[in-house]
């Protein structure tokens, strides 16, 4: 009996101290280590597309960005964009923006994938997001941004409106086109300029179907084509 006396004496002295030494005892057993965290946060951190430096080539266009894997991602969303691969190009733009919030051109880039294309024509659906895209890219371009890049992108701005009108469409690519063929002029040995604006002269054929040498129109953006190659016969672009 008096056994049982003094464990009540001792339970008594400490029991309003029990809970919270056993909490404790319980959180250090549960509560996570360094590495699990470090883990976690790696994780949470991993690119949300594939960078797939085994399939692209060595193409790349030096952008105004801090982040190696920025630029990395811009790379691919051009080579993807030049092997008509536009919903990989789109991801790659989009996963350069989320690793450089204030990359111009990864806007830029985003604005040109969900526009018209060689094998395609402009999805309304696409519009606004393009619309946003390209004036994300004005106002960053204004702080951090060269000139070429800076013309770029205001000549990408005039192709796109808020919504869709399948009617305005010929008139947008027109003054995009323009547009271009400033920007060329002013960067004639910027070989991805080239591209663009022989791109943007191509789109103006509503039917994308009549290349023949003869046609004058034809005749304009192979030039175009042909200049880029001379300097650089393997560009992906061209």
């Amino acid at each position: 009996m008096q056994m049982f006396k003094t464990a009540r004496r001792v339970v008594g002295r400490f029991g309003r101290h029990m809970l919270p030494v056993c909490a404790l005892v319980f959180l250090g057993l549960v509560a996570p280590s360094a590495s699990w965290a470090q883990q976690t946060q790696e994780a949470a951190e991993e690119p949300e597309v594939a960078l797939l430096t085994a399939v692209t080539g060595p193409l790349s266009r030096d952008i105004t960005t801090a982040y190696p894997n920025a630029q990395a991602y811009f790379d691919q969303g051009l080579q993807m964009m030049y092997a008509f691969t536009i919903d990989k190009g789109l991801d790659s733009f989009v996963e350069a923006q989320r690793l450089d919030p204030d990359c111009a051109m990864c806007y830029f880039g985003e604005a040109w994938a969900r526009g018209p294309f060689l094998n395609g024509r402009m999805r309304p659906s696409n519009a606004p997001l393009a619309f946003e895209a390209i004036q994300k890219a004005i106002v960053l371009a204004e702080e951090s941004a060269t000139p070429v890049e800076r013309a770029l992108i205001n000549a990408m701005a005039l192709r796109y409106t808020e919504e869709e009108d399948a009617d305005s469409r010929p008139q947008l690519d027109s003054m995009y086109a323009r547009a271009m063929a400033e920007v060329y002029q002013d960067f004639p040995d910027d070989l991805d300029v080239g591209t663009l604006y022989a791109e943007s002269l191509i789109l103006l054929d509503p039917t994308r179907a009549n290349y023949r040498l003869g046609n004058p129109s034809v005749q304009r953006f192979h030039a175009v084509l042909e200049a880029v190659l001379e300097r650089d016969i393997t560009h992906p672009g061209a």
